[in-house]
């Protein structure tokens, strides 16, 4: 028969390496599977959906390279822009929005000068702001 050494401790601890090993494998296989699961050049083709109920419903406001400014089809000036802006809006519902364009060669300030003025007399209407989408792939920086 054996006998128990008396002056032996008993394990009254938690022993957390095998817990930190666990976390350790997990973080690595979320690590590697992350770019698997994200997939952002998955080539998608959208279906273009503009019909016509939609386009009349909408209001384009623009502003060109030498300054004029339009709502949709008819040219103002830009002193008449929050009048005519809000007639325009005057009895239509809330879901209109309003496209704004403006020419890529004009002085930022004079671009956010024009946004602040539109969106001040929009109200609550969505307002967006048009680009024209890149067909060439962006190159990184060399």
């Amino acid at each position: 028969m054996k006998r128990v050494n008396v002056n032996e401790e008993a394990i009254s601890g938690v022993n957390i390496i095998p817990v930190i090993d666990v976390t350790l494998v997990l973080l690595v296989i979320l690590l590697l599977m992350s770019p698997i699961i994200n997939l952002p050049n998955l080539p998608v083709e959208l279906p273009e959906a503009m019909t016509k109920e939609t386009k009349d419903q909408n209001i384009t406001v623009s502003l060109g390279a030498d300054g004029g400014i339009s709502i949709d089809t008819d040219i103002i000036e830009f002193k008449d822009l929050p009048t005519a802006l809000t007639q325009r809006l005057k009895g239509r519902k809330n879901d209109v929005v309003v496209i704004v364009r403006a020419d890529k060669n004009l002085p930022y300030g004079n671009v956010e000068n024009f946004l602040r003025t539109v969106n001040r007399y929009v109200g609550n209407r969505a307002v967006a702001i048009a680009t024209q989408q890149r067909t060439d792939k962006l190159e990184p920086n060399q």
